[in-house]
């Protein structure tokens, strides 16, 4: 949204952004696994997920992320959860930025979390507890 409209934003806080290609490491391909093991690797502790589907999810859950997958690989399939373009065009956004970011994000590497700064006015946090999606 900031790049689309640079002056509408003061500051910034983005918190396990996506959109950037990390300089290492792989976004986590949500196709090559189940529903549940993607959703798993979100959480930093096993006992978490349990905690807020349940050791097995209901057929209602598991239809939503279904439906979730399909609409992720509508938007962001080509290529996959990044933007080329997205670094460009975060030069033309004026607000600092703070990137928050889980040191143990496993969907997303924290490399990503990087190239923002650089990009934009912005500094990077990372920390384990921090969302990222490893947060939970």
């Amino acid at each position: 949204m900031a790049s689309l409209a640079p002056r509408a934003f003061r500051k910034l806080v983005l918190v396990g952004a996506m959109g950037l290609k990390p300089e290492r490491g792989e976004i986590a391909d949500q196709a090559l696994v189940s529903y549940i093991d993607y959703v798993r690797l979100g959480f930093s502790d096993a006992r978490a997920f349990d905690r807020v589907f349940g050791a097995d999810p209901t057929t209602s859950q598991l239809e939503k992320w279904d439906l979730n997958r399909e609409m992720t690989f509508r938007i962001a399939w080509k290529p996959y959860m990044y933007s080329p373009t997205l670094p460009h065009l975060l030069g033309g956004v004026a607000a600092p930025a703070l990137v928050v970011w889980g040191r143990d994000d496993r969907v997303v590497p924290s490399s990503a979390a990087s190239v923002t700064p650089r990009r934009s006015r912005g500094h990077v946090w990372r920390s384990s507890r921090a969302p990222g999606t490893s947060w939970i």
